[in-house]
């Protein structure tokens, strides 16, 4: 993995800056752990600089950070100095049971992980299977009627839990958003 000198250079002023594991896919656990303690390195030097501005950090496909020891600190030091830091943090998971893969639910690993959820002001919940409900309903504190509410939400459309008000919010994606952020060019159609 450093067989040369990096080939990005790191702009702690740059308006986004992206991390791309994709070449990583199939690599170790240890590769992986490898790059996001770097990700993380450069990551902090961002949100740590006070004349930084204001930022907002997305960990996409939460599952594989959460699972990192290393990243969970971290993250776990950024939701709590968030507002020391001016940061806003997304965390993005394809469901809550995914904390299932980490530890038994008396690992204090998994509780931390559980403690980034449980501690978010606002969550925003997309259909969720039935089967998986349970696990979201504990771990997001939502009622029955908003569980019923999830099960049925049409794709793009989600439930926003704020504090203890809930809203469904059809979200619009713009056409330079899409370029950005969509990972379905290669699903068949």
């Amino acid at each position: 993995m450093f067989d040369a000198p990096s080939t990005v250079s790191f702009d702690a002023d740059a308006p986004m800056m992206v991390m791309d594991t994709s070449a990583l896919i199939g690599a170790s656990e240890q590769a992986l752990s490898l790059a996001a303690a770097c990700g993380a390195t450069w990551l902090e030097a961002a949100i740590t600089n006070p004349d930084g501005g204001k930022r907002i950090v997305v960990y996409d496909e939460g599952w594989r950070m959460l699972a990192d020891p290393y990243m969970l600190v971290k993250m776990s030091e950024q939701w709590r100095l968030a507002r020391t830091y001016g940061i806003a943090n997304l965390l993005i998971m394809h469901k809550v049971a995914d904390l299932n893969e980490i530890g038994d639910s008396t690992s204090g690993h998994r509780q931390k992980a559980l403690g980034l959820l449980t501690e978010a002001d606002t969550r925003i919940i997309y259909r969720q299977k039935h089967d998986s409900m349970s696990l979201t309903k504990d771990a997001l504190g939502l009622t029955e009627a908003e569980c019923g509410q999830v099960e049925e939400l049409p794709k793009g459309v989600g439930l926003w839990k704020v504090g203890n008000r809930s809203f469904i919010v059809a979200n619009e994606v713009t056409s330079d958003e899409l370029r950005v952020f969509s990972t379905d060019h290669r699903m068949m159609p």
